[in-house]
């Protein structure tokens, strides 16, 4: 019988989650990866033999990996910044449960979203960003650097919507500007609109110290600085993070939940990022959302050595604490447990999906999303049986985040359930499918009479994205229903920010009804490129009577806020 191939084996593991086929990947290979680990660890066996552990763990997880936000997919392999706030971006189920080469999928990612890429050199990362034209651009360096005080106010807002890595050195020299709009105004726009990440890739060095100084602004600036963190060189991060601590705990306790600080320890590595992760777990926070992260963590970095650690911090609840919080802390390990190869892991969610609290009985299936495999599916499977509605929405959103190429026909059966509230869930899933199927049933869905569902399949018609989307919601925009006419404004800042789209927008911005009005505002400033934000002026000279509307308007545009 003709040996298998390493991609038939990888073919096998993905495609029917034939363990034994990953196994034999690993006796296949883990003899070199460990030499070439012990030479990388100059001959520390007990280093090498972890780092070995932590590449097949790896492997197992890009193997078989399951419908993921895409910057949360590619973290692992190098960082990766989608420039602006509109854009999120998903693996295509073409190519959700294939092997891919990296570099390949970022480009394919790329392109289902009209987007450009920008490899940095060195491998520090890569750039998503939608392009400006080179007048825009040029125009914008030439004023920034004028000595104008308020041309160069205005250069630093219009930075902020040239969704383009050109702008970042302007901008990060204006935000060290003597004068102290012109800072806080390219702060907002590196911030607010661009992101921290592009800049943190593109110029490291000038960027830490930017971000250093954000974290020292109350809680939106800190917070938003969080997430450039991750895409800074090793060292660096880690520095940011430690004169963090040592500065303010309190402070830190708070920005531990913000998702962005584990993140960056989880991509670090090392003995004192590993450091830090554990005293976050034992010392810091018992948020099990902050906790899953810490655990996975450690799983990734040390595979089987991690489960007595964890058992340990499961462990370390006080005497008095409830039932149903002793659970919660366990499934917050779920994810960890799988990974490090754990079988209790679902043992134990077998037994919690038969609790008699709801609460532990929704945390065990929703908890599944971190484990994908034919286990999980099949106790998924068993979950959307359960009378109890919050275990089948919870099983249905993990099934969807799972992505198993069979959760398809299931989420679509789950749109006929008995709950409206799984039929919910089941819609907004509808964007994970074939995006051809996907539109096919969201079709559907908005052609019948239920609001709420119907408001559910615009955000995910808007996710999709595409002319076959844009033609659904420009369609949708003259509904009758004010809440659908609103959904569809919202929805519209997820697509590329073209004419049609911002003058679909602009005509929202004349509706009668507020919430439309609001929500077309929002709308606009998801999206990218000066069109957009010459809509948002244009609205905002014009005096709108609203105050919300006024408010929200000068938000937007990054312009100071006044009482």
């Amino acid at each position: 019988m003709r040996e298998l191939s390493d991609r038939d084996l990888i073919g096998r593991f993905v495609g029917e989650q034939d363990e034994e086929a990953f196994a034999q990947l690993v006796r296949r290979h883990r003899g070199m990866v460990y030499r070439v680990a012990l030479r990388r660890c100059n001959g520390n066996h007990a280093l090498a033999e972890d780092l070995a552990q932590s590449v097949m763990i790896l492997l197992a997880r890009k193997a078989g990996a399951a419908e993921k936000p895409f910057a949360e997919l590619c973290r692992r392999e190098f960082p990766v910044a989608v420039m602006g706030p509109g854009h999120d971006l998903v693996v295509p189920a073409e190519l959700r449960f294939k092997s891919v080469d990296a570099r390949r999928l970022v480009e394919t990612v790329a392109a289902s979203g009209d987007l450009k890429v920008k490899w940095i050199p060195e491998g520090r990362g890569v750039i998503l960003y939608a392009g400006a034209p080179d007048s825009d651009v040029d125009s914008f360096l030439a004023q920034i650097g004028s000595v104008d005080v308020n041309e160069r106010v205005a250069a630093a807002r219009r930075g902020g919507w040239l969704e383009d890595p050109r702008v970042i050195p302007g901008l990060v020299k204006a935000a060290r500007d003597d004068d102290t709009r012109v800072r806080r105004q390219a702060r907002w726009s590196l911030g607010e609109r661009l992101g921290w990440a592009s800049a943190a890739i593109l110029m490291p060095d000038k960027t830490t110290r930017l971000l250093q100084e954000e974290f020292n602004t109350p809680t939106r600036g800190g917070w938003r600085a969080a997430a450039g963190i991750a895409h800074l060189p090793r060292d660096a991060a880690l520095g940011l993070i430690q004169t963090f601590i040592e500065k303010d705990d309190r402070a830190f306790s708070c920005i531990t939940r913000c998702k962005n600080i584990l993140p960056a320890l989880r991509k670090t590595g090392g003995d004192d990022a590993l450091a830090l992760v554990l005293d976050i777990a034992e010392n810091r926070t018992s948020d099990p959302r902050v906790l899953t992260e810490a655990f996975e963590s450690l799983a990734e970095r040390k595979g089987a050595a991690a489960i007595p650690i964890i058992d340990r911090i499961l462990d370390s609840a006080p005497t008095n604490t409830s039932a149903a919080a002793i659970a919660s802390r366990r499934t917050s390990a779920f994810g960890a447990l799988a990974i490090a190869g754990d079988p209790r892991v679902w043992q134990w969610t077998e037994e919690y999906l038969q609790s008699g609290d709801p609460g532990t009985r929704h945390r065990a299936a929703r908890a599944l999303r971190a484990s994908p495999g034919h286990k999980a599916f099949d106790l998924l499977t068993k979950a959307l049986e359960f009378e109890d509605t919050s275990v089948r929405s919870a099983a249905v959103s993990a099934l969807g985040e799972i992505g198993d190429s069979r959760a398809a026909r299931l989420i679509e059966k789950r749109l006929q359930d008995d709950d409206a509230s799984v039929q919910y869930v089941a819609v907004r899933s509808l964007c994970l499918l074939e995006k051809k199927k996907g539109l096919k049933l969201l079709t559907r869905v908005l052609g019948g009479h239920d609001e709420r569902m119907r408001v559910a399949a615009v955000g995910a018609v808007g996710r999709i994205g595409g002319p076959e989307a844009l033609a659904l919601l420009a369609k949708a925009l003259k509904d009758d229903a004010p809440v659908i006419r609103s959904a569809v404004a919202r929805a519209l800042g997820c697509l590329n920010g073209s004419a049609k789209v911002v003058s679909l927008l602009e005509q929202a911005l004349q509706d009668e009804d507020a919430n439309v009005r609001s929500a077309a505002v929002y709308g606009l400033s998801r999206l990218g490129g000066l069109q957009a934000m010459a809509a948002l002026e244009r609205a905002y000279e014009s005096g709108p009577s609203d105050q919300r509307i006024k408010t929200a308007l000068s938000r937007a545009l990054g312009m100071p806020q006044t009482r």
